[in-house]
């Protein structure tokens, strides 16, 4: 018989019924050919014999890289072999089970590699803690692409699983004490935070020696999240505070400014009080004009809230100040508008002084505010009189949930030209506002939606509001999503459905709030598809607008939405619950105030139920009734 003949042969075999088959395949496959090894392997999964199933992951390691190509693209035929190998009394079958979890990335056996950190062996413990991080990190590169429904539900999934895997492994830490997998661990905080607190908070646990260490090791960005995190947790609060301190890498810089918006948790924001961040401050001030001017606003934010002195955060302020860079000098200034005593007045008068005309106007405004018997220099009378753009232009805002609020003193320091019930004519109101929106910077066009939107003239600015709805900026785009609710349905109607598929969750939102004021029929059908949003912000928003519609997957997706992995989910469905008046979810809202194993949740279920019990029907929004028959 030829070598050629093989394949053929191996297809006729594979419709035999005789048991023998399989041994006459197993007991050729050392010696044939890579080929014929492939084909063979593909008979035995396809006929899926148990022995025969043991036997391949057993020597996946003996074979060659076509062989075990094959086999680990089929974990899914093999899964009941691998999980009887992790069993065996034996090292070698563990670990030739390992590195077939490895090589074929399945998440849904990452649980063996949990129970594989509890084995006797120390190789088989290492082995299996090595494999559940490079899973955890392979997930943690990859990103689903945002219109593919299949490949997010794929993701989600696998996240679930690789989190349930480090629960696991958490709980029985003291098994394997592997640093690496609470590292990995700490990479999925938002995931693994009930588990994780509860063993850090727990009375002399061995965790809290070991995470210090982590938080005092290399730079990780991936680390971020519970750096800011762990500002709350007493046990690590100061390693954290030390490593916020001394981060000066600038990856690991970037993953904390991205993360800083956990500074909204008032605890993280006591706890970030501690921090006395003087070293990576000092050296990013280089990286400032090539910062994203939101994240500049961020970094500005975060130095407010920290525990430095005053005279230094001036300091840090006053450098600002004197950059090129006008996002960073916008920054810098309402930062020093935040501070009180003499020298931010100091401060204050350099920039009514100073180049920019802008941030000069909002300065002596200040000024004038908090020294009203004090001569304040004018700040036209500083420099020649330039007028290239309204002194809106300079007001920056910090993030809050994709809409841009204006600083506490925004109602003292707005100029009267901008301000609809002073003595401005409308036709300069109007003059202001389009050169907002025109405006080549991004945060001036959301300083123009929102005075538009302030003014109820979205109806006149349609075709502005309709072009920014295609903004580069995200931010800009969620604007103008919400402002599209005060334009013609008619017109609106197709801009807010193309932003349903916007790569920016804010924008998804907005839009929803905006189309849910809408009465035609479309709109159930077009919303629908958001049910499935990874974004809590979006899922929810979509719920709230679709239970109003009586549709009846809202609120099987509401129930799920309650019992999530993900905090944020379920602070969000409590959101939906009570905005609603959701009385037939108080039950559930009740367990989830006595048993969430997270506070904030708990806390948030009380608050809900309070409101649900103490809310009179009468006063009840009227969309709450045709939510409770979509729940029934």
């Amino acid at each position: 018989m030829s070598t050629a003949s093989y394949p053929s042969v191996l297809a006729h075999l594979g419709d035999l019924p005789n048991l023998a088959v399989e041994d006459a395949l197993l007991h050729a496959l050392p010696t044939v050919s890579e080929t014929v090894a492939v084909a063979a392997i593909e008979v035995l999964l396809k006929r899926a014999r148990p022995h025969a199933l043991k036997h391949l992951a057993g020597h996946y390691l003996s074979y060659p890289d076509a062989v075990r190509k094959t086999l680990a693209a089929a974990t899914a035929t093999l899964s009941g072999s691998i999980r009887d190998l992790m069993h065996a009394p034996t090292a070698a079958p563990k670990l030739a089970a390992l590195e077939l979890i490895r090589e074929s990335n399945d998440a849904s056996l990452a649980y063996l590699t949990a129970e594989g950190l509890g084995a006797d062996d120390g190789s088989v413990r290492t082995r299996a803690g090595e494999v559940l991080v490079e899973l955890v990190r392979r997930h943690l590169e990859t990103r689903p692409e945002p219109e593919d429904d299949d490949a997010e539900r794929a993701y989600l999934a696998r996240r679930i699983q690789l989190t349930e895997a480090l629960n696991q492994a958490v709980r029985t830490w003291e098994l394997h004490f592997r640093a690496d997998v609470l590292a990995a661990a700490l990479w999925m905080y938002a995931e693994t935070e009930p588990v994780v607190r509860s063993r850090l908070e727990g009375p002399r646990s061995h965790l809290v020696h070991a995470t210090r260490q982590i938080l005092a090791g290399p730079s990780d960005p991936r680390l971020s999240v519970f750096t800011w995190c762990a500002l709350e947790l007493d046990s690590v609060r100061e390693a954290a505070a030390r490593r916020l301190e001394q981060a000066d890498d600038a990856g690991v810089l970037a993953g904390l400014i991205e993360a800083s918006w956990l500074l909204a948790d008032p605890n993280v924001e006591r706890g970030c009080t501690k921090v006395r961040a003087t070293r990576w401050i000092r050296t990013d001030v280089r990286r400032l004009a090539d910062c994203d001017p939101h994240h500049v606003e961020r970094i500005a934010s975060v130095i407010s809230r920290s525990g430095i002195p005053t005279a230094h955060k001036l300091e840090v302020f006053g450098r600002w100040l004197e950059t090129g860079s006008p996002a960073v000098r916008r920054a810098a200034l309402w930062a020093v508008v935040r501070q009180d005593g003499e020298g931010s007045d100091a401060l204050l008068l350099s920039a009514v002084r100073g180049p920019d005309p802008a941030l000069a106007a909002i300065a002596e405004k200040e000024l004038r505010r908090r020294n009203p018997d004090r001569v304040i220099p004018a700040a036209s009378s500083a420099r020649p009189p330039v007028r290239s753009e309204p002194a809106t232009s300079a007001i920056p805002g910090d993030e809050r949930g994709g809409k841009i609020e204006a600083p506490r003193s925004e109602a003292v320091l707005q100029p009267e030209s901008d301000n609809a019930g002073g003595s401005s004519s409308p036709a300069d109101v109007v003059t202001t506002c389009r050169a907002l929106l025109n405006s080549p910077r991004a945060l001036d066009r959301v300083r123009g939606l929102h005075a538009v939107r302030e003014r109820g003239i979205e109806a006149g600015f349609s075709d502005a509001i309709l072009r920014l709805i295609h903004d580069p900026d995200g931010i800009v785009r969620a604007t103008a999503a919400a402002s599209l609710a005060g334009v013609d349905r008619g017109i609106a109607a197709g801009a807010l459905r193309s932003a349903l598929s916007d790569a920016e969750p804010r924008v998804r939102a907005n839009a929803i709030e905006a189309l849910e004021r809408t009465a035609d029929e479309r709109i159930t059908a077009w919303i629908a598809p958001m049910l499935k949003a990874v974004e809590p912000r979006v899922r929810a928003n979509a719920i709230k607008a679709l239970l109003a519609r009586q549709h009846a997957p809202a609120g099987d997706a509401l129930l799920h939405m309650l019992e999530d992995s993900s905090r944020a989910a379920r602070i969000s469905a409590l959101w939906v619950v009570q905005r609603l008046g959701l009385r037939s979810c108080a039950l559930v809202v009740g367990r989830m105030g006595r048993e969430d194993p997270d506070a904030h949740v708990r806390r948030r279920a009380n608050r809900c139920l309070s409101a649900l019990g103490g809310a009179d029907v009468r006063q009840a929004p009227t969309t709450s009734r045709h939510a409770q028959e979509a729940l029934r």
